[in-house]
């Protein structure tokens, strides 16, 4: 066996639960089945996700900017950060999203309804995150945002505080992340300024736990909110909110020396003007607003060379250790039919180029960027076919790509819509092409389903010695996406009972024969309602509804009467088949239903 050698893995995700409808005693039980387990021969191997390439952070041009990352994933995060040559980074998903090599920084919203994370919850997070720096709060002074009073706040953040640090000593806390300090907005509905919230949140906690709130890092948005001018590019209101705090900080002995970090900025409204739109085009649906003149890409730069170089200057004097521009890549807001901010990226996603704002973020933070975009990878493959969005009319597609010269090895996945179902990892030598193998029932090959899309991606080296799919060697992936042929319930008809015949047993065995062998997964029902209505309003008997993996049965497409749930004496009973369709598929017609009777 060559290094070379390939390695398939195939698992069923824990989807496969069988459900018994019974409207007298039996409501809504649930039987899991055993997972299964597709092997397929002798190339077949662990039964394990292996991770994407761990690709190194590029160096970091200046540790204190930092970028809050739309659509973040592994990849895009990478791209995002090594582009600009940053590492600290966080979103606003909560995702679990955080490769290695750089610096997330977590955030737990704290709306005033809602429910704090469980202890569990928070026990997971700072296993997989240890001595890393949590947010708590988002805005908290600011409707539409946290919105919560300064006291329940205070009740949150103490849980937290308190909750953490047993679990972490190391972690460290960054709050309450008010909007602005002295100023609030102008124009505008208004707020509670920074100030007011945070010396109320202080004197609650010091009231209620008789101490200092235990914030390691002070954070603040910092944004010019002025619908009368526009665009709202006024640097100057950002750098008077941050020493007014860095003055309030001072004269408490317990928070003098603690370090503010700018955990939001940016451009909130970047065109001339703004003119009322219809509803429709914004996904408030009321009191939309659109752009008005042209995007004033000139005074934002004023505005980014002004602020971050005061920042750069006077940083160290003001104890700011860091700052987060918003965003990667903006979307509209809701209140809006466009983007109106400061984007770094041409667009979201692992092949986002760098803006004139981004190039402009990246250079004043020190960095040397000699192109916009990502580098592209020396053996990044092409795809030849099948053409997006093919369906084909078999479970067996051709997948087919062209090489870059020096290829020696090729890693593809071929991953079911929404995860449902087995998925294919395989690392074999320099090929262009991959024939999927279609099921066979009763010999195996049980991975790919009918009727639903399925997503592939393939990705090379030129490496001389057997890699993993972590090493950094790895060039990019190329992408490609089929639908496979759906199933047809025509093709199935019944083994045994004999239609209409009295069987022996209360527990029967029911046995059908589909003509086409490619199909392996199924749903059964059986009840005494020649309907089978399964609706809890107006249903008049108990529906068995389970699903089998026909190839593993004995007999093989066959499902027997669990003995804990017997039939009833003296009964006809009705039973159907067909083949289960998941992920994005449309579920199939059932068979003919036939019929037998109880002894």
């Amino acid at each position: 066996m060559s290094f070379y050698e390939s390695k398939i893995t195939t698992v069923f995700k824990a989807i496969q639960k069988s459900k018994i409808l019974d409207l007298s005693v039996w409501n809504n039980i649930s039987y899991i089945l055993p997972v299964l387990v597709a092997v397929a021969g002798a190339i077949f191997g662990s039964l394990s996700w292996q991770p994407e390439a761990n690709i190194q952070a590029a160096t970091i041009s200046n540790d204190r900017y930092g970028v809050i990352i739309s659509g973040a994933s592994d990849s895009v995060v990478r791209n995002n950060l090594n582009t600009l040559q940053m590492g600290w980074w966080y979103e606003f998903t909560g995702s679990d999203t955080n490769p290695a090599g750089y610096n997330k920084v977590l955030l737990i919203r704290t709306p005033q309804d809602g429910l704090p994370k469980s202890a569990s919850e928070l026990r997971a997070m700072t296993t997989k995150n240890p001595g890393a720096h949590w947010m708590i709060g988002n805005e908290p002074n600011v409707p539409g945002q946290d919105d919560v009073t300064p006291s329940r706040y205070a009740e949150l953040f103490n849980y937290y505080a308190t909750n953490i640090k047993a679990m972490d000593p190391n972690a460290k806390l960054v709050g309450p992340n008010v909007l602005n300090w002295d100023d609030t907005c102008s124009a505008c509905g208004g707020f509670t300024s920074g100030h007011e919230w945070t010396s109320s949140f202080r004197s609650g906690y010091q009231t209620r736990y008789g101490a200092e709130p235990p914030i390691d890092v002070w954070g603040i948005h910092s944004y010019y909110i002025n619908w009368g001018k526009l665009p709202m590019v006024d640097y100057q209101i950002s750098i008077k909110q941050l020493t007014a705090m860095r003055e309030y900080l001072n004269a408490i002995s317990a928070h003098a020396t603690k370090p503010i970090w700018i955990t939001e900025f940016g451009v909130i409204w970047g065109y001339d003007g703004r003119k009322i739109i219809a509803n429709s085009e914004c996904a408030n649906g009321f009191n939309c607003s659109g752009p008005e003149g042209s995007y004033r890409a000139d005074l934002i730069k004023e505005y980014m060379n002004g602020f971050l170089g005061w920042l750069n200057t006077n940083a160290d004097s003001q104890n700011i250790k860091k700052w987060f521009i918003y965003i990667s890549h903006g979307s509209p807001e809701p209140y809006s039919s466009v983007f109106a901010g400061i984007s770094l990226f041409d667009k979201e996603g692992e092949t986002g180029c760098l803006s004139e704002m981004g190039m402009l973020y990246a250079q004043l933070a020190g960095g040397q960027i000699s192109s916009p975009c990502p580098s592209p990878s020396t053996f990044s493959p092409t795809i030849s076919g099948p053409a997006d969005g093919t369906v084909f009319s078999n479970l067996a597609p051709l997948l087919t790509w062209s090489n870059p010269p020096g290829t020696t090895q090729y890693n593809i996945h071929i991953i079911p819509a929404n995860d449902d179902g087995p998925a294919i990892t395989l690392i074999r030598n320099a090929e262009s092409s991959y024939q999927v193998v279609a099921p066979k029932l009763g010999q195996g090959n049980y991975v790919i389903l009918p009727g639903m899309t399925y997503t592939w991606k393939v990705r090379t080296t030129d490496a001389n010695v057997w890699i993993p799919e972590s090493d950094s060697r790895w060039g990019s992936w190329a992408t490609g996406a089929f639908k496979t042929a759906p199933p047809s319930s025509n093709n199935i008809s019944p083994i045994s009972p004999t239609p209409g015949i009295t069987v022996n047993s209360l527990t029967p065995a029911l046995v059908w024969q589909d003509t086409d062998d490619k199909m392996f997964y199924y749903e059964i029902q059986v009840t005494k309602d020649p309907t089978f209505n399964t609706n809890s309003s107006t249903a008049t008997a108990m529906v068995y509804w389970e699903l089998r993996h026909g190839g593993e049965t004995n007999p093989i497409n066959s499902y027997t009467i669990p003995s804990n749930f017997p039939l009833e004496p003296k009964t006809t009973y009705y039973w159907r088949v067909r083949a289960r369709v998941q992920g994005d598929g449309i579920p199939v017609a059932w068979s003919t239903a036939w019929s037998f009777q109880t002894p």
